[in-house]
Formats: C-alpha cells, structure tokens, sequence
C-alpha cells in the first residue's frame, strides 16, 4: 500500500483504525500480513494521533494511543472486523490466509458492547 493510499486512509480516522485492526489480525493470527512494518507504523502513528476522533468501540479495541504505536498484539478483533481482513487479503493475494481453515475458538462475548472478540495474537 502507497504511502498516499495510507494516508487517504487516515482521513477518516475510523477507517484507518478498522485497517489497523484487520492488519493487526492478519500480521499476529494469521502470520500473512499485507502491510509492511514501515507501513503499519504510518497507520498505527496516524490513528494515534487522531484518538479523540475514534468511535468509543474502536478506542476499546485498540486499547490506547500509546499502545497501538508500540504493537499490535493486544487489538481486539471483532467477528466483522475477521471477515473484513479475510476478504481484503482475498482480493489482494487471490487466496485466503495461511491458518484461515483452523477454527478460532477463543471467542469472549462482551455483554455491554454487543460483540464477540479475540485478542490480535493468541
């Protein structure tokens, strides 16, 4: 992903943390990442820097702004947010990633948000 397609991400601050936290599933629990190292720390800065203007279920994922710049492994990985890293990896590389036929069976129901969750890395 281009440096400016990385930034077009950020100006909308919720769409750029959605990328961070199916990058991070597919960097920590799929070991297939689609962005380089240099290119997740453009997306990880860039939504640091723009906390205040996530959505509150976003924040909670991501943890904290001070977090999120240090790594990934931590970001809560919503159901949704899997089936989006599975089909933007789809259309990039034409497949599925490695690991996706394993079952994830560490799913914890979070009653006052409505959504089930993984961490980033088992």
């Amino acid at each position: 992903m281009s440096r400016t397609q990385l930034r077009t991400l950020l100006v909308t601050p919720s769409l750029g943390a959605r990328f961070l936290i199916m990058s991070a599933y597919l960097y920590y629990r799929r070991h297939s990442p689609l962005l380089t190292d240099g290119e997740y720390d453009i997306l990880s800065e860039g939504v640091a820097a723009r906390w205040n203007r996530l959505d509150p279920i976003v924040q909670w994922q991501l943890s904290s702004r001070l977090e999120i710049v240090s790594t990934g492994s931590h970001i809560k990985v919503t159901r949704a947010a899997e089936r989006g890293a599975i089909a933007w990896h789809t259309a990039t590389k034409g497949r599925s990633p490695h690991g996706y036929d394993v079952a994830q069976d560490d799913w914890v129901y979070d009653d006052a948000r409505a959504v089930y969750w993984s961490a980033a890395e088992p």
